[in-house]
């Protein structure tokens, strides 16, 4: 705290920057000791000073209405209707996989078989026939099979990033990352690891506390990748029966939305285990982004 005596007592400029100096680092000295982000605080207080500035000087007349924005952030963002907006959401998106993903695979299937008939009935029996009939159309195909479900994971979660929802979710688990002592940054590494954990572990070099981006690069594997999804589909198809839930939901799409809570329950309990095992003693960094305003999605980018 410099006095205006202790500012008069400075007569020349480089005792002064001295003195500020050691001033500015024992007050950050003793936030780290209290595990203060002074880093954060000072931006905090300094935005707060011109917010007081900005209220003492300038006068707005108030607005008619709230954007459209405002009104429907007061809902997807509260801290309980957001998460359960969030569930009901994806349920859909799982159960619309599976509803219109089954015509394309039965499609599909269906051409691939016939033409493996076709050219078995064509060619003579031998080591090439079996080779392109049971090797290449049975692998194939059994990989494209799956093709249309990938298709409409991919196609409703960029239509949810193009309409600006996306951001609204990396802010809810902001929440959820601080309440287990992770960075806020860690949200865009672990939501990109539901594409591919590659480019999540990779996006990890934004955070900067070492021992937050060490367990966000251990825990990014247990979300559930794209690759995995053929796997849950046809484990799925094979023991779980379409029975209706809730009347609007099958329990193929509820099973699929469980394996994906199930990861992030892993993950969940994984980054508690790793916390306590690499205590750290500064608090974890705050994660700041902009909420952009809902806007109509564009068709053709999220058909890219």
């Amino acid at each position: 705290d410099l006095s205006t005596d202790t500012w008069r007592e400075i007569d020349r400029p480089a005792e002064c920057i001295d003195h500020l100096n050691t001033a500015v680092r024992d007050a950050r000295a003793h936030l780290d000791n209290h595990q203060i982000p002074w880093r954060m605080l000072e931006a905090t207080l300094r935005y707060r000073h011109i917010d007081e500035i900005y209220t003492e000087t300038v006068h707005e007349a108030p607005p008619l209405k709230h954007s459209i924005s405002v009104r429907l952030d007061r809902v997807l963002t509260h801290r309980v209707a957001g998460p359960l907006v969030v569930i009901i959401l994806f349920a859909l998106i799982f159960q619309t996989i599976f509803s219109w993903a089954e015509l394309p695979m039965d499609m599909i299937e269906s051409s691939i078989a016939d033409l493996g008939a076709l050219i078995a009935t064509t060619m003579s029996e031998g080591m090439l026939r079996s080779l392109i009939v049971d090797g290449i159309f049975a692998g194939v195909g059994a990989v494209l099979v799956f093709l249309p479900q990938i298709l409409f994971l991919f196609f409703f979660l960029a239509l949810l990033e193009d309409t600006g929802y996306m951001a609204r979710v990396a802010f809810l688990m902001d929440r959820l990352m601080n309440s287990l002592g992770l960075s806020g940054r860690s949200v865009i590494p672990l939501l990109s690891s539901f594409a591919c954990a590659i480019p999540g572990v990779m996006a990890t070099r934004t955070i900067s506390s070492a021992s937050d981006r060490l367990i966000t690069i251990m825990i990014a594997p247990l979300m559930s990748c794209s690759a995995r999804l053929p796997v849950y589909i046809l484990m799925i198809g094979a023991f779980i029966p379409d029975t209706p839930v809730l009347g609007i939901f099958s329990l193929p799409g509820v099973t699929l939305l469980s394996m994906y809570l199930i990861g992030i329950t892993a993950a969940i309990g994984a980054a508690l285990v790793f916390k306590k095992l690499m205590s750290q003693s500064s608090a974890p960094t705050s994660f700041i982004m902009e909420l952009p305003p809902y806007r109509r999605p564009s068709l053709r980018w999220v058909l890219m």
